[in-house]
């Protein structure tokens, strides 16, 4: 037997066991000796995570994911206006980057698309009376500033970035969208709120509403089980989650456990538009909007996403910045 195989695949010779990164194979047996932690798969194709292309494309650990540039997201997400897509945009409340790639999506999707901006607010009424707007009180700005320092346990540059980018989302509701609350007396009764929006929705909500199928514990007996996760419950089939990394990061080191999600998600990375990797985010789904617009780059992601490989550079921007020389 051949001591290498596929994409760098190794054979112990200890064990007799091959090593896939994630797992081992038993070859006399020709079964995994354990399941697959990125999830199910369409097949039993050995080069799926390598976008089909062993010979260009290497994955070591077997969870890879790709990466598409910025331009390209949004060029997937406009081409198409005749279905449905929903869009939920994942926040830790304590930084910035929630807002600020939510305030990036409004300012960019097209608007013959998506006519609702919505926004989590769990003081609001579900009755429905009370409405963001763009209207912003400049008496306001320190009031909000020294709430989200106090509420969230964040500093004034991080509250300050926080209120910004928000009032930049804000700023469009009314010439591009509606303004729309979500979330109202503590996600009481999110699926009545979601009835009376016509349209496709732009929302924000706290990233483990998307992530998670199952409360945290201290939440378990107060919200709706329609908010956990979200996007599922309420717009199934048609909704994609995005969440930036750093709001990743923060939820794996919350603790939080995504349990409770038995079906495979899909996903990819997006670069920013300085395309570092600590602006990137990604994008989650499993329903047909996610198939339409990504159905030939989406790969199947781990239940833990500390497992996810790291995000790769655009490589039409590195070639730029690194031109290749005679």
């Amino acid at each position: 037997q051949k001591r290498y195989r596929y994409t760098g695949k190794e054979r112990d010779d200890s064990s007799g066991l091959c090593y896939y990164g994630a797992r081992y194979l038993a070859p006399w047996l020709a079964r995994w000796i354990s399941p697959d932690s990125a999830g199910a798969v369409d097949g039993l194709n050995l080069y799926v995570y390598v976008n089909n292309n062993p010979l260009k494309y290497t994955d070591p650990t077997g969870h890879g994911i790709n990466t598409i540039s910025n331009d390209n997201f949004f060029q997937r997400i406009n081409k198409d206006k005749t279905s449905e897509l929903n869009i939920w945009v994942g926040d830790q409340h304590c930084i910035p980057d929630g807002n600020k790639l939510f305030a990036d999506l409004a300012k960019n999707i097209d608007l013959n698309h998506i006519g609702n901006l919505v926004l989590e607010n769990t003081n609001a009424p579900i009755s429905g009376n009370e409405r963001p707007t763009s209207v912003q009180v400049p008496s306001m700005f320190q009031t909000t500033i020294n709430y989200t320092m106090s509420e969230f346990a964040t500093n004034e540059i991080q509250a300050t970035a926080i209120y910004n980018y928000k009032r930049e989302a804000l700023a469009f509701i009314g010439s591009k969208f509606e303004g729309v609350y979500i979330g109202g007396e503590g996600w009481k009764n999110p699926r009545l709120e979601i009835s009376r929006i016509k349209g496709n929705i732009l929302a924000r909500v706290g990233v483990t509403h998307l992530l998670t199928s199952v409360a945290p514990k201290e939440y378990l007996a107060l919200l709706h089980s329609d908010s956990y996760p979200v996007q599922e419950k309420l717009k199934p089939n048609t909704s994609i989650a995005l969440i930036p990394r750093n709001v990743i990061d923060l939820f794996i080191k919350s603790g939080y456990s995504r349990q409770g999600n038995s079906e495979t998600e899909f996903g990819l990375w997006v670069n920013g538009n300085d395309n570092k990797p600590e602006n990137a985010f990604l994008v989650l789904g499993r329903g047909e909007a996610m198939r339409e617009r990504f159905g030939d780059i989406m790969q199947p992601t781990p239940m833990d996403l500390s497992k996810l490989s790291p995000i790769k550079p655009d490589p039409d921007l590195s070639a730029m910045n690194h031109p290749v020389t005679p």
